[in-house]
């Protein structure tokens, strides 16, 4: 049975939710304590629909749902394998929630897309075919003697070996990947399912097939063979063979997610952290001072153009940014004004701006000032301005998957 899909954005009213999938992510706690709308990007599977909750600002009419469903898929994989790998550390936002089992799915899939349904390997006893065994030729076969006193063997024994697809184990692993494809085809590249008969295999009797594997694991030899099992074994140990499941892959603070891809996907970003000011605290009795660098200031990304002096403190904001409401607010206006001061602090002879970058398609603010209230000027010279771009988080991701630079949106942040 094809799986049923609904579409949302992260953001979206609780209200406008169906009532079912609304509990759910009240009971999950999906959504920001006293709002009530969904805090979450990634799927959610409730009620036998895939619910694809795609970041702030996608233009759910024009989007390809296969295309950007496989996207949203890539990206929560790769973030969640930096975060995996400790490149993000617990300060920089949250992991995948599922993230593993999300993981476990891919790995199954892709390891059938590269090598087809598991093969046992059986070894064959041959004469005159195949690898001498020269133990059993010894044994078995009546040698002829040189005058030297050398034997001679005109018949050998040997051995062969071959590889069977028509198996326990791999009717197991069909039925596995089959199942994955009904279920999760769609966040994947597309695959054909196996052809193999996989009537007879029922994947509620968990159990019994654990013990299969685990059986077969005993016997395998080769690296690949027993990722593989071992991989087979956790997803029917973490329940994914019920017929009947609620689950998520997915995180609620997508905004960690929308600054880390900023920083991987803009050019000419650099480091600062060993340059900047660090606050510092004087003992009232024993004199001294004490540094704080873990209160230092993170910058979310410094952009630097190539062969100049000019820098841009970019700050990576996942809000609406249409109204005043939904705009950075006081601490981030400031946070931008100081981080500019403290590059030029370092820095005496260098070009110094700021920028936000907001998810969506089209510009609302050109950038903020800070304005003197009695003589109704802009204060530029003290605070440098903070320019606002706007970028569809369709083609962030997109270029965050595929390992590619925003070149042009890059150049138009630096320009003076």
């Amino acid at each position: 049975m094809k799986t049923k899909i609904n579409v949302y954005c992260d953001r979206s009213p609780l209200d406008s939710l169906p009532d079912e999938l609304a509990g759910f992510v009240r009971q999950k706690r999906l959504f920001k304590s006293g709002e009530k709308s969904v805090s979450f990007c990634g799927v959610i599977f409730s009620q036998g629909y895939m619910n694809l909750f795609f970041p702030r600002a996608v233009n759910l009419v024009k989007v390809d749902l296969a295309v950007s469903a496989r996207l949203l898929t890539q990206t929560l994989l790769k973030y969640h394998q930096a975060y995996d790998r400790g490149i993000l550390s617990d300060d920089d936002g949250e992991s995948v929630e599922e993230g593993d089992s999300l993981s476990l799915v891919f790995n199954i899939l892709e390891e059938f897309r590269h090598n087809g349904l598991y093969s046992r390997r059986k070894v064959f006893q041959t004469r005159n075919t195949g690898k001498i065994d020269w133990r059993r030729t010894i044994a078995m076969e009546k040698p002829f003697f040189q005058k030297s006193g050398a034997p001679i063997y005109l018949d050998y024994r040997g051995s062969s070996r071959r590889y069977e697809s028509d198996c326990d184990i791999a009717r197991i692993h069909a039925k596995i990947v089959c199942k994955l494809i009904t279920e999760y085809g769609m966040l994947f590249d597309q695959l054909e399912p196996p052809s193999i008969n996989v009537s007879g295999i029922d994947l509620a009797n968990k159990d019994y097939y654990i013990a299969k594997l685990k059986e077969e694991l005993s016997e395998a030899y080769s690296d690949s063979d027993i990722r593989l099992l071992q991989a087979l074994i956790m997803y029917l140990e973490r329940g994914f063979g019920a017929s009947e499941s609620e689950y998520i892959f997915g995180l609620t603070a997508f905004h960690t997610v929308w600054e880390y891809m900023l920083s991987e996907v803009l050019l000419n970003t650099i480091s600062l952290v060993e340059k900047l000011p660090v606050p510092s605290y004087k003992l009232s009795l024993e004199g001294g001072e004490v540094e704080a660098p873990r209160k230092s200031g993170r910058m979310d990304v410094v952009l630097k153009a190539p062969r100049t002096d000019f820098y841009c403190v970019v700050d990576a904001k996942y809000y609406e940014a249409k109204t005043l409401e939904t705009s950075p607010g006081w601490k981030d206006l400031v946070k931008q004004f100081f981080y500019a001061k403290a590059i030029k602090e370092v820095f005496p002879s260098s070009t110094v701006s700021n920028a936000f970058i907001f998810p969506g398609s089209v510009d609302h603010w050109k950038s903020a000032h800070m304005k003197n209230r009695q003589t109704g000027t802009l204060m530029d010279t003290d605070y440098v301005p903070i320019k606002c771009f706007y970028v569809d988080p369709l083609e962030v991701m997109d270029s965050f998957v595929r390992g590619t630079k925003l070149k042009d949106l890059s150049e138009r942040i630096l320009q003076n």
